[in-house]
């Protein structure tokens, strides 16, 4: 980058400034969200993506598709069988 900034005109010093200034705040940034994510913020980003009661849903079968029966009255296998 700073190479880049230098031929098209920037002082050297001024592009060395600017790379090292978009590095340290690629570091930052990924320093907070991992100590983000190591805080339990996983828990965090699971808890809107499903209901409470998925689970027991889930269980019970009212969210699971019914079997599927081929021809020949097995149940399962895949399209075509």
């Amino acid at each position: 980058m700073a190479l880049v900034l230098a031929q098209s005109g920037v002082s050297s010093s001024a592009a060395a400034l600017l790379a090292l200034t978009v590095f340290l705040n690629r570091v930052l940034v990924g320093a907070v969200g991992g100590l983000a994510h190591l805080a339990g913020g996983s828990r965090l980003a699971d808890a809107g993506a499903h209901p409470p009661d998925a689970a027991a849903a889930a269980v019970v079968g009212q969210c699971n598709p019914p079997a599927r029966v081929d021809r020949g009255g097995k149940a399962g296998g895949r399209p075509g069988d």
